[in-house]
């Protein structure tokens, strides 16, 4: 009975910790689902894709121009994003790679700005082969403001913060 007391004391140390786990997880994925938001404010009018020939062989030079039209109440400084290039009729893109980019003069709130860049034409972007009739899609996952400052992001809570989420929870509280 002694070994039962030991073990049940144990177990209430370990869920007391678990508990404040918990709480704070869920602080962070509340956050985090807070700044997704923000960041749904950041809008792609437009994209493009331009892929020419780098002169070195089988490179590429890809250019990318993007459209984007600031809804949030902060000028952004620099935006982190994925691109996928993807065919219609093809499951498996052409390429799926993330970039980020400063932006000379920011863009203010409200504002729409086109920005032109060129992935390192070295990289998996200069190397890929795409059809002609390939669509450009950009997914942001970060803005940051004026002083470098996170605005939004989508990077906060992981997968790993939310499977650990659902173990604690699934042992602690679910029981």
């Amino acid at each position: 009975s002694e070994a039962k007391k030991i073990k049940e004391k144990i177990f209430e140390e370990e869920k007391k910790k678990a508990l404040e786990e918990i709480n704070a997880l869920e602080e962070k994925k509340e956050q985090a689902q807070k700044s997704a938001e923000e960041l749904k404010k950041v809008q792609l009018v437009s994209g493009s894709f331009n892929s020419e020939d780098a002169g070195y062989k089988g490179y590429k030079q890809v250019t990318l121009t993007l459209n984007v039209k600031n809804n949030t109440e902060k000028a952004i400084s620099r935006i982190y994003a994925i691109g996928t290039i993807k065919s219609e009729g093809r499951e498996v893109p052409w390429i799926r790679e993330s970039f980020n980019y400063t932006i000379d003069g920011g863009i203010e709130p409200g504002e729409t700005k086109e920005v032109s860049l060129q992935p390192n034409m070295f990289s998996s972007w200069g190397t890929v082969n795409i059809t002609e009739n390939a669509n450009l899609n950009i997914e942001f996952v970060r803005i940051d403001g004026a002083e470098g400052i996170i605005l939004a992001t989508t990077q906060d809570f992981t997968q790993k913060d939310n499977q650990r989420l659902e173990d604690l929870k699934a042992k602690y509280i679910n029981k």
